[in-house]
């Protein structure tokens, strides 16, 4: 077991390099063919030194002829990852630590896996680590005496600001995990007060100080020696109080609180922050320059009381006597990217995407929850583009501002302390696209409303719509016709969200409108016989919402299934969802089939009994259009958009 505490957070950054390469080439995805029921890809991502879990690993499986995007899965906690659903076939496997502990990488040189037909292909992926490790004892001069309780912390080379720091056990022993590869700054201090505070090796002053160097999956060594001084005087006073975070007031646990005698310099002692930010110091009585460090980098160093590390000369003193009460609060050094991924049209969240924070040292990454969220903390200040794919559900690759490249990206500008929100959207599937759902969304014209589309308008105190022809629409059919069935896109528009003020019968709300229908069985009526979809608008529900189902007459019974096809929101009222439908006779001429599609989960399908199963499917009937209510009328003008094919 390791002695000590260790606290820091690293660099933990992929190079930019690697970050472009991946999410600008090797998750592009590309054109696939997926199984229905296909074999299983599984195994267990660990550390190539240690055997550890990486635990969260991003697995993306790639084609091995052009390294298109064919499926992604997440690690657990135990490392382990599923990919259903594969065909059969040879893929590589690129990994991503999305803490940066781990170099992305291929498995293998690359590596093929090939899976087969039946059964389960197993894989053990190993990442190589690139950080390193600091450890060492920290002993008194001269006697080799351990000093428990000492603070060892590691230093930028470049700037001497703090990156992260840890406390010597028992037995004098500390160890650092997670320290970035390259050089760094060590300083010791005794926070009992009995031992000089040094640089390594044996320095003064940071500007004799030796820098060591940490490489990848290495750990260095150090045995720093503190020479003793005479320790101070009686603990007869204290100060005591909380060290808490400027931006959001959550306590920094594990705060360093360091006293200097005013006078001399001299180290007096030093005090650790608990879990709720408190300290205690006690102090013998005098006048002292207090500095307060957070070890991990994560917070700005300050001397009382706001003074900049710098600015030692104009310290404020603070006068110890009896017991004296000091809050201070540090600035954070790093800021974060947040936001939301949802899919366009529909603007429904996009669970499980990947994102990536891409700048100039290296990459970031995290998955989106539930609601499409997501949130990237620890980021240095600096200019990052987003990258998002989708790696399990087959939308597209996208980049900061809906750009399809890098070089496109629109800048995301990160500060200390603040949260930048770059929120993206996911162009839908087609149908022809990888994971396409059945049935699937066609290309429809667009712009959405436009010149390629027809309106239908329904007055108020109407039931039926009137039809005004898109410059550039094809007639949507009315009348009488000999189809067999209807496909066409349809919009709604915020218009459909309306309410019955005075209804002729008081369930009138809920009853079900009609949508472009055909009549059947050699009637021209289709309140007899036909069919065609329904909707209505629900203001019984929270949030209200518009409900769109099969609908069917059999000899004037009314027929519809138990639960409606597809739903859409106030929000994709106001900013029309285009919504694909489709009318026909089952082989056979038993059934109705309804199938309906849209962006996000609105793909459903359906069937309904024919009264007529013997009656052909050609013979003439009435193809109706946009119709509103059964006994109401409507309250308000109401209008639709249709593209009939």
């Amino acid at each position: 077991m390791r002695k000590g505490t260790a606290v820091g957070r690293g660099t933990r950054l992929v190079t930019a390099a690697v970050a472009v390469a991946l999410v600008g080439a090797l998750l592009c995805p590309g054109p696939a063919t997926w199984a229905q029921s296909a074999p299983v890809l599984e195994g267990t991502v660990r550390d190539a030194a240690s055997g550890d879990p990486v635990a969260g690993a991003h697995v993306a499986v790639l084609r091995t002829t052009d390294f298109g995007l064919v499926a992604g899965a997440l690690a657990g906690p135990d490392g382990v990852f599923t990919v259903r659903g594969l065909p059969v076939g040879s893929y590589f496997l690129y990994l991503v630590d999305p803490s940066g502990v781990h170099a992305a990488g291929f498995h293998g040189a690359p590596t093929a896996v090939a899976t087969t037909a039946t059964g389960r292909t197993a894989v053990e992926p190993l990442m190589n680590r690139r950080i390193g490790a600091l450890t060492g004892t920290v002993t008194s001069d001269g006697t080799g005496t351990p000093i428990p309780g000492a603070w060892v912390a590691l230093l930028s080379a470049a700037t001497g600001r703090p990156e992260a720091g840890a406390v010597a056990g028992a037995d004098g022993s500390f160890h650092l995990d997670d320290v970035a590869v390259g050089r760094h700054l060590v300083v010791v201090v005794d926070p009992a007060g009995g031992h000089r505070p040094e640089f390594h090796d044996d320095a003064a002053s940071i500007t004799t100080a030796t820098t060591i160097e940490v490489t990848p999956g290495s750990t260095t060594r150090i045995t720093p020696a503190l020479a003793p001084v005479t320790p101070p005087g009686a603990s007869t006073s204290s100060l005591t109080g909380h060290v808490t975070e400027s931006e959001t007031g959550t306590p920094i646990a594990g705060a360093w609180v360091v006293a200097l005698d005013s006078g001399t310099l001299a180290l007096a002692g030093g005090a650790r922050a608990l879990a709720d930010g408190a300290y205690t110091l006690p102090l013998p009585t005098g006048r002292y320059l207090v500095e307060i460090v957070d070890p991990t980098g994560a917070h700005a160093v300050e001397w009382y009381d706001e003074r900049d590390p710098s600015g030692l000369a104009s310290a404020t003193p603070v006068q110890v006597e009896g017991t004296v009460g000091l809050d201070e609060d540090l600035a954070m050094t790093t800021g974060t990217v947040a936001g939301t991924v949802r899919e366009d049209e529909s603007t429904d969240p996009v669970t499980g995407a990947w994102v990536f924070a891409i700048g100039p040292t290296g990459v970031r990454a995290t998955t989106t929850g539930t609601n499409g969220a997501y949130r990237i903390d620890g980021l240095n200040p600096s200019t990052y583009r987003t990258a998002v794919v989708d790696a399990s559900g087959g939308r597209g690759l996208e980049y900061s501002g809906d750009s399809p490249d890098y070089a496109g990206a629109a800048p995301v500008a990160v500060s200390a302390g603040a949260t930048a929100i770059a929120d993206t959207s996911l162009a839908p599937l087609r149908c022809g696209a990888p994971l396409a759902p059945t049935p699937c969304l066609p290309t429809f014209p667009t712009p959405l409303a436009g010149p390629g589309w027809s309106r239908y308008s329904i007055a108020t105190g109407a039931h039926s719509a009137t039809v005004t022809r898109g410059s550039q629409a094809t007639n949507p059919l009315a009348g009488f016709s000999t189809a067999s069935g209807r496909r066409y896109h349809f919009l709604f528009d915020a218009s459909a969200a309306y309410v019955l003020t005075n209804p002729t019968q008081p369930e009138d709300q809920f009853d079900w409108n009609k949508l472009p229908g055909l009549s059947d069985c050699g009637a021209l009526d289709l309140s007899q016989n036909g069919w065609m979809f329904g909707w209505r608008w629900r203001t019984d529900l929270s949030p209200r919402r518009l409900e769109i189902t099969a609908y069917a007459n059999n000899d004037g019974a009314h027929l519809t299934p138990p639960t409606p096809l597809v739903t859409l929101t106030q929000a994709q009222l106001d900013q029309p969802v285009p919504l694909w439908f489709e009318l026909a006779v089952s082989a056979d001429r038993q059934r109705y089939e309804f199938r309906v599609a849209g962006p996000g989960s609105r793909s459903a399908s359906s069937t309904l009994p024919r009264q007529c199963p013997t009656g052909s499917t050609t013979a003439l009937k009435w193809a109706s259009g946009f119709y509103f209510g059964g006994t109401s009328t409507a309250p308000s003008p109401i209008s639709g958009w249709i593209a009939e094919g």
